[in-house]
């Protein structure tokens, strides 16, 4: 009879431990503030399946392991847990790999990134995005980052970004661009100036749109991006 009880009480206790983890909304989550156009989402799909897609809608919450497409000239801007906020642009795909309290990890397969990353302490990097091409670790900054499968190319607005690539590190100052072409280490290119096709400098935001920074002043006018 107590073994009987025994079993049944471990039985309910390991069903409440289950389904609290598998509980979405105790999981880190990224919102979505604004939602413009045709974006899809892969979760819980295999990548060979790569045409099984969902529509997003502004109500969902990206978790870790979701794959996004930003279709024709959709837009995503995405708030992160700690309160750092993302543009993804028209024609882009990305991978959610981490999100946790202390780091948040995006693979950025294609397509244009634009963000405002908090720096929640001194010389720690909270934020980082994979390329095909390169790393680009952030400690807390403003930066623009466009790529494809050969080329990852990065502005930096404000702060400072660590690009990674081939085992080469160099850091990014305000003010500067930098391209990486897939296989080679990373390199200030002066040559990407205001004629390059990459960036659209006609808002003089080192490729951030400038409608993105008046969304984020109405939906938060605290928020530092939004100064």
């Amino acid at each position: 009879m107590k073994k009987k009880v025994f079993l049944t009480l471990l039985i309910v206790c390991l069903s409440f431990w289950f389904g609290a983890s598998a509980n979405p909304e105790k999981e880190m989550h990224i919102s979505i503030l604004e939602l413009e156009g045709q974006v899809r989402l892969q979760r819980d799909i295999p990548r060979w399946q790569f045409w099984k897609y969902s529509p997003l809608s502004l109500e969902d919450r990206l978790i870790e392991g979701d794959r996004v497409q930003t279709q024709g000239r959709a837009n995503l801007l995405l708030e992160f847990p700690d309160n750092s906020l993302v543009w993804i642009g028209p024609n882009s795909y990305f991978v959610v790999k981490e999100i946790t309290e202390e780091k948040n990890n995006l693979y950025m397969g294609r397509g244009s990134l634009g963000a405002r990353i908090i720096r929640l302490i001194e010389g720690i990097i909270t934020f980082e995005v994979e390329t095909p091409s390169a790393i680009a670790a952030v400690r807390g900054t403003e930066f623009f980052l466009w790529v494809d499968r050969k080329k990852t190319i990065i502005n930096v607005n404000e702060g400072f970004v660590l690009l990674i690539a081939e085992g080469v590190e160099i850091l990014i100052s305000p003010g500067e661009t930098t391209q990486v072409i897939k296989g080679n280490p990373p390199s200030l290119s002066p040559w990407l100036t205001h004629d390059t096709n990459y960036i659209n400098w006609e808002d003089d935001s080192g490729g951030i749109p400038d409608w993105v920074r008046k969304k984020l002043k109405k939906k938060n006018p605290d928020h530092p991006a939004g100064n």
